[in-house]
């Protein structure tokens, strides 16, 4: 059996052939992070973490209902949080976020077939970065959201530049993808086919 061949459990499961097909198919693989490569929202974690998960959460369920975009929600979550410097590599250090059941089988699964492998989130990568080395993923194949300190380490907002801080930002991270490395095809897990 050749290494693209092969079918790799996670969590207790067997990857469906269709999705393995498809898998095998790709070039790239781009995942989602909160509760699909990591077992948790990161967000929730950090709001925890600071004692302000509940302030957070009400907005959350504010944001669902439709009211606001995921910038406008973003830059609210991050007020009411106010991370440092401080906090996040305390939290880095005592809570860190952990990494699902069987997700590093596949990342060396899709590596051994000279997949491409990206993760794409919503998230933060301060948060991201440490899990994603873990698993062999470099920080320039992390396209997240950058929380911005001033020189002191208080909270002085976020890059609003990335693609991920607003809606649709995880389809144009896609689209950059394919368009500058000219990826034939990618697969992303919580995301959409290209």
């Amino acid at each position: 059996m050749a290494p693209h061949d092969k079918i790799v459990p996670i969590t207790k499961k067997t990857i469906p052939n269709n999705v393995l097909h498809v898998l095998q198919n790709c070039d790239c693989v781009c995942f989602d992070v909160d509760s699909t490569m990591l077992t948790c929202e990161g967000i929730d974690e950090m709001a925890r973490y600071a004692g302000k998960h509940e302030e957070v959460k009400a907005l959350t369920k504010k944001a669902m209902g439709g009211n606001m975009s995921f910038r406008e929600c973003l830059t609210e979550r991050l007020e009411i949080l106010q991370p440092t410097a401080q906090l996040i590599q305390e939290m880095i250090e005592m809570k860190p976020p952990g990494i699902t059941p069987g997700f590093q089988e596949l990342v060396d699964a899709l590596r051994s077939r000279g997949t491409e492998i990206y993760l794409v989130s919503g998230g933060f990568d301060c948060l991201i970065v440490p899990e994603a080395a873990k698993c062999g993923i470099a920080p320039n194949h992390v396209i997240a959201n950058t929380i911005l300190f001033d020189k002191e380490g208080k909270y002085a907002g976020f890059d609003k530049n990335n693609f991920t801080s607003e809606n649709g930002g995880k389809a144009r991270a896609l689209q950059y993808l394919k368009d500058s490395f000219k990826f034939n095809k990618i697969f992303s897990s919580g995301l959409v086919e290209m």
